[in-house]
């Protein structure tokens, strides 16, 4: 397990480090790119309908035209229970600038012949000081499972700011590419277009790491 840990904080440094490089300097007159790294971790207990997970430093770079300091980051902490083809997660996130929020993380995921897959999620979160907004988001993923660790898909992140209209929200879209074993480790990397900005992408990373534990009798 401190291996994993090890491995972990490695792999994510250096992601963060080529991505806050690319997301700056990608842009000119026409071109804004955003990156985004999450790293997930997630504590599965075997044959049980409860799992937890922690995103210890979810970060994204932007360039300052859209956040003055070039960067944000947060903290996600989540306990859920799964039934059906569903996960339900109570949510807490706190932001490296004050902002706190709680909330709630309904997905629903749809597998056909072990190869196709769906998958739907929302989240709403309530801002619980001043710093923090009410805002949703809606996930949208369609993949094939190529073989036991490739994939590819199409990935939509979508956020939105409650009493906002819609076009005044973010709505990612694009091709993505899965690396990994599913059991411990998966990568999945995106670029993504906003459908409401021209000129404004993302490239999105997504680490997660799967700590698995046996219930004991």
């Amino acid at each position: 397990m401190v291996t994993n840990f090890k491995n972990m904080k490695k792999t994510t440094l250096l992601f963060a480090v080529l991505l806050s490089v690319f997301s700056l300097k990608a842009q000119d007159n026409t071109l804004y790119m955003w990156a985004q790294i999450s790293p997930e971790i997630r504590f599965i207990i075997k044959d049980s309908p409860f799992e937890f997970r922690i995103k210890p430093d979810e970060h994204t770079f932007t360039p300052p035209k859209y956040i003055s300091a070039g960067q944000v980051g947060q903290t996600d902490l989540l306990a859920g229970v799964k039934f059906w083809k569903c996960k339900f997660f109570g949510y807490a996130k706190f932001d490296y600038e004050g902002g706190s929020w709680a909330g709630g993380r309904l997905e629903y995921t749809e597998v056909w012949r072990e190869k196709f897959i769906l998958s739907l999620q929302t989240r709403y979160f309530f801002g619980i000081n001043s710093k923090s907004d009410n805002h949703y988001y809606f996930i949208q993923y369609a993949g094939y499972q190529m073989d036991k660790s490739k994939s590819i898909g199409l990935l939509g992140l979508g956020k939105w700011g409650v009493g906002k209209d819609f076009n005044e929200g973010l709505w990612f879209l694009g091709p993505t590419l899965g690396i990994g074993d599913q059991k411990n480790f998966t990568l999945q990397v995106a670029l993504l277009k906003d459908a409401f900005d021209k000129d404004l992408y993302m490239t999105y990373v997504e680490l997660d790491y799967n700590i698995n534990f046996k219930r004991k009798k």
